[in-house]
């Protein structure tokens, strides 16, 4: 490495190592480190290069150091980092936030619940400001991300109220994304689309009744999906397939009739695509469409739900 664009490319390589190609995270966080004693006083006050270390560090999984990467990547005076960096390091901050309290134990955490409120919201604001200043479906889905943290935190620390409206928040950016999809023709409308018909299992968890999506809605989403599957194909839209199925099962208190089918079609996709930095996104959002819902459902559709989210949480690693 005699150069910084030598070790920006060894820092990205690094990165698509770990994100396609199964690399340990203990072994890739280990040789970023190398990279960052030798490199780091010399050429990591460059935005590009703070920002593919901040790039690197968070493919591995570590998100504390993929923080402080992006913060000095966005802090740099010549000004080469992306506008990226400063929408990564927003969805960083709220996704790391509420992972730490709801890791908090014992009278640690109601105070962790609390820093953690204050780093959501104030990390979604960054976000929303973006935003406002150009509004895209990614912004728009990040507002919505940080939303669906803060709702899943408000749940933990047992305010309903509050989780309730950042349950509304987030369908709202949701919307708002889809809209920017359809309107721009975007292959990737089914993203959105999915999320927020997630948000929507999510409020109406406590009804008794089955119910159904808008059939052109849903009819919409699948077209996406097929379309990205392809035209350009790549694990969201092959799991997000599934996904859809999955929710109208839910919608339609028939997940035990299906779920053997939909287990079939996870593994099948687990078979070609193991990472588990990727299943974990599938299992994170899982826990949230799932957890309120089993608050709610008995017998086998109850049993039918905890079976399919230890599978996914399996995927990703976690048990």
């Amino acid at each position: 490495i005699a150069s910084p664009m030598g070790l920006a490319l060894a820092l990205e390589q690094l990165a698509v190592a770990s994100k396609f190609q199964g690399a340990k995270p203990e072994a890739q966080c280990e040789r970023i480190r190398h990279l960052e004693a030798r490199f780091a006083a010399r050429w990591g006050g460059m935005g590009a290069v703070a920002e593919a270390f901040a790039v690197a560090y968070s493919e591995a999984g570590a998100q504390d150091e993929a923080i402080r990467w992006y913060r000095m990547a966005l802090q740099s005076n010549d000004g080469s980092a992306s506008l990226r960096a400063s929408e990564q390091l927003g969805n960083l901050r709220a996704r790391t936030a509420y992972a730490r309290a709801k890791a908090a134990k014992g009278s640690r955490r109601e105070a962790a619940i609390g820093e953690a409120r204050d780093e959501i919201v104030d990390a979604r604001e960054a976000l929303r400001t973006l935003a406002r200043l150009q509004p895209t479906i990614e912004r728009a889905s990040l507002c919505a991300s940080a939303s669906k943290r803060l709702a899943m935190l408000e749940t933990l620390a047992g305010r309903p109220e509050a989780a309730a409206q950042a349950l509304r928040d987030l369908a709202a950016h949701y919307r708002e994304a889809e809209d920017l999809a359809r309107d721009s023709g975007h292959p990737d409308l089914f993203y959105p689309a999915l999320n927020r018909m997630a948000a929507e299992l999510v409020v109406r968890a406590a009804e008794a009744r089955t119910w159904t999506f808008d059939a052109a809605q849903v009819q919409a989403v699948r077209a996406s999906l097929l379309n990205k599957a392809t035209h350009d194909p790549d694990f969201w839209c092959m799991v997000g397939q599934v996904d859809l199925e999955l929710y109208e099962a839910l919608a339609a208190h028939r997940l035990a009739a299906q779920q053997e089918a939909l287990v079939v079609r996870y593994e099948d996709l687990h078979q070609r695509v193991a990472a588990p930095r990727l299943w974990a996104s599938v299992a994170d959002q899982a826990e949230f469409v799932l957890e309120p819902l089993m608050s709610h459902r008995r017998g086998i559709e109850l049993k039918a739900m905890q079976a399919l989210l230890a599978r996914l949480r399996a995927y990703a690693g976690r048990g």
